[in-house]
């Protein structure tokens, strides 16, 4: 927090195991690092790497940058170096008994606090479940021994997460609508990345589930000094884009039962297909593949109750997988489903029930237990009867019919608010890779929803 120093590190060797013992992890003979209690013994510092050690008030100070402003590591990383440039260089010239190769040797940059963050993260998730003591995490650098595997480790924690209870789902307050069981989900196109350019397959994964587009999710080999960037990731690096796609990847979060990725509507496809102008869809050449951006279901009090990325299109499949995920896994968890703001719920109320035609258990328990409406924003803009006006017989969905006046008055606009906040994360996402973009999204909102209950909790109204 006060600017660079150097120091001397102390370890020891078991003599009979030949474990090595570093001031915040141990190392086994095989390598891997098994991280001790952060706090224990009052450690105030968190070792990433032999040469690299950082304050925790540091690290503390960079999360809360990050998920109070979406500061980049590299913005943060200037920072301090403009902070404490002129301090840093009159301490270290002093210390002429260190050998050192240039000034830059001491700078922090953006490398250096990306991996020591989303390690940080990473050992303070286990320990926050009381898996630290037993969780070997294997830290490893790569070939030029700059870069951690901090992709690989996010994978790990983020199949856990995928796998664990989500406590926000039962996230109950007296905002209004918030105990009746309201939830908005909508699409944000606008948070997406770059994804491998494999081939998608149509596929049908179950007989009570509906065609979707399998595809790879991975992100693509970004480009180096030894190397040019790749369309495609590590696995299918030697693929063309006439290659057939065999074997694909799915996001831990889909649970391979419910892969998702979905089809463009008809109508929009014939949008796109009619456009006209120099800017037509065929005269533009993107080189990277890219996801459709992210959906989340939230709460009119403001709780991002989850999150998921889009692969292809914010198609009906996707949603009502991302629903059925969400809060069908148990009874508790259902029960706080009772209604769904969509802006699209007039096209996804027939999907529901072509599902539940054709044998889909879950379309026919939505149907069943939920009440579908169009947020008030955008329902002013629909033109069919089932929508406007709320007076005509026909109306369906319309937020003022009297079947919702349990609700009446709702936020039904806390996506497109929550997205005002989740887009000042694009810089600082749109570049990351898979599994370390889903556990900061996972992060941020984790931060986000705990301060937003203990503003409740002030007002009173949790």
């Amino acid at each position: 927090m006060r600017g660079t120093y150097v120091g001397a590190l102390f370890h020891g060797q078991c003599e009979k195991c030949k474990v090595k013992y570093f001031p915040s992890y141990k190392m086994t003979k095989e390598g891997s690092k098994i991280f001790e209690d952060l706090h224990q013994g009052g450690n105030p510092y968190f070792q990433v790497s032999s040469r690299t050690v950082f304050e925790t008030l540091l690290l503390q100070d960079i999360s809360n940058n990050i998920w109070v402003s979406g500061a980049t590591f590299q913005s943060r990383a200037k920072v301090y170096n403009l902070n404490f440039k002129k301090k840093d260089s009159e301490r270290l010239s002093e210390l002429q008994e260190f050998a050192r190769s240039n000034d830059e040797e001491w700078q922090l940059n953006e490398q250096r606090v990306n991996d020591a963050w989303f390690l940080w993260i990473v050992v303070n998730y286990y320990h926050s479940k009381g898996k630290l003591a037993e969780t070997d995490l294997k830290c490893e650098y790569s070939h030029c021994g700059r870069h951690l595997n901090t992709e690989d480790l996010c994978r790990v924690v983020w199949e856990d997460i995928c796998a664990s209870d989500n406590k926000w789902v039962t996230h109950n307050c007296k905002t209004p609508g918030c105990s009746e069981g309201y939830v908005t989900v909508d699409g944000n196109e606008y948070l997406k990345r770059a994804k491998c350019a494999l081939p998608m397959e149509k596929v049908k994964l179950r007989k009570d589930l509906p065609q979707i587009y399998k595809c790879c999710p991975n992100s693509p080999l970004p480009g180096g000094k030894s190397q040019k960037p790749s369309k495609f990731c590590k696995s299918h690096q030697s693929m063309t884009a006439e290659t057939s796609a065999e074997e694909v990847t799915v996001p831990p979060e889909f649970m391979t039962s419910t892969a998702e990725a979905g089809l463009l509507a008809e109508d929009e496809c014939l949008a796109q297909q009619k456009a006209k102008g120099c800017k037509k869809k065929e005269n533009i050449s993107l080189f990277f593949q890219t996801t459709a951006g992210m959906l989340a279901l939230i709460r009119p009090c403001g709780i991002v109750v989850s999150m998921t990325e889009m692969f292809t299109s914010e198609s009906y499949t996707q949603v009502f997988l991302f629903i059925l995920r969400t809060f069908c896994s148990n009874l508790e968890h259902f029960k706080r489903l009772r209604y769904l703001g969509y802006d699209r719920a007039c096209g996804l109320m027939p999907f529901l029930k072509n599902q539940a035609q054709n044998g889909s258990a879950g379309a026919k328990l939505l149907i069943d237990n939920v009440q579908f409406l169009v947020d008030i924003f955008h329902v002013s803009k629909h033109t069919e009867e089932v929508c406007m006006p709320p007076e005509n017989p026909n109306c369906l969905y319309h937020p003022h019919l009297p079947k919702f006046d349990e609700i009446r008055g709702v936020n039904t606009e806390s996506c497109e608010q929550g997205f005002k906040r989740l887009n000042q994360y694009f810089d600082l996402t749109r570049k990351m890779t898979q599994f370390k973009r889903n556990v900061l999204f996972w992060f941020v909102n984790q931060c986000f929803n705990t301060d937003l209950e203990e503003e409740l909790k002030r007002k009173k109204l949790l």
